[in-house]
């Protein structure tokens, strides 16, 4: 049994081996669980060798599978090796702008190699436009397209921002890779548009990456891509 002098008045306290010598129920400031020994529905056990959990054992939790950040023009900026399949969902955020007013910004799945799928898409945009008009801005495509279309046109020098998911890029069955997304951008008239859209890939060719391009160089770029953690199972698999 050790001894241990406390303050100036020569004051001894004990200290006792809390692990064999205290039976019965020991009080939680004590050191204790609140529960009596012996008991067998114990609902806490701390053995020294436990460590914290992180958020990404927490369902829902976003772990990053990957990001890009330039600021060296570029026609295109690819992500490549994020998909996989232990995740079924995942979400992105990006802001980008081409070096010219006027153009479109489009996104693609890459496959295993890092080339790009070129057709299959289908989807559709709606929104609205800042200015006097209020106009509507809206798009529809009928027929197979060969790529994500992000925006109704950009400003010079003025960034498209916005973020939103993608789901079942590995699940290797048609019509089961999509991308759902909300931005805001101005046009080529400097008035902001306000968008939310969404599209489908119909090939059964598993996506491993992204890219992002425009039909001119891209000034600069910052995306990042996250993994949904417990969506493993979103496909049914």
């Amino acid at each position: 049994m050790a001894f241990a002098t406390i303050g100036t008045r020569g004051i001894q306290a004990q200290s006792v081996d809390l692990s064999s010598k205290v039976t019965g129920t020991l009080p939680v400031p004590n050191g204790g669980l609140g529960i009596a020994s012996g008991t067998t529905d114990q609902f806490l056990k701390f053995t020294g060798t436990e460590t914290l959990a992180s958020a990404a054992d927490n369902a829902g939790a976003l772990v990053k599978v990957g990001s890009v950040q330039s600021n060296s023009a570029a026609g295109s900026h690819d992500l490549t090796g994020i998909f996989s399949d232990t995740y079924d969902k995942y979400f992105f955020s990006l802001s980008t702008f081409p070096i010219t007013a006027g153009q479109y910004i489009y996104m693609q799945f890459l496959d295993g190699s890092n080339n790009p799928l070129t057709s299959g898409y289908y989807g559709v945009a709606w929104g609205r436009e800042q200015g006097p008009d209020n106009a509507t801005q809206n798009y529809t495509f009928s027929g197979s397209t060969s790529a994500i279309k992000l925006n109704d046109s950009t400003s010079n020098g003025r960034a498209w921002q916005g973020q939103g998911y993608i789901t079942g890029p590995t699940s290797g069955l048609a019509s089961n890779k999509a991308v759902t997304w909300q931005q805001a951008s101005y046009n080529s008239d400097n008035d902001m548009i306000s968008m939310v859209g969404g599209f489908t890939n119909v090939l059964s060719t598993d996506a491993t990456g992204l890219r992002i391009y425009s039909g001119v160089n891209l000034t600069a770029i910052s995306l990042q891509v996250y993994g949904i953690v417990d969506t493993k199972h979103y496909n049914g698999s």
